[in-house]
């Protein structure tokens, strides 16, 4: 299985999974634009998630 196909991913993996930085991940759930997981004492992020918000901010980018 392939980074990709996962659905829940850490954070430090973010860049080569979705292109955003791991600080932005951090930035956005602080935010709370976005919800982290906690299974085992480990962060994960719902790649679902992280879909829609990107999707959220590019509709948002096209109304300006």
């Amino acid at each position: 299985m392939s980074k990709i196909d996962r659905q829940l991913f850490r954070p430090h993996q973010a860049p080569d999974v979705i292109g955003v930085s791991r600080s932005t991940i951090y930035r956005w759930a602080k935010q709370k634009k976005i919800t982290l997981k906690e299974f085992c004492g480990m962060t994960f992020v719902d790649m679902n998630e992280i879909r829609e918000k990107m999707r959220v901010d590019q509709m948002e980018d096209q109304k300006k």
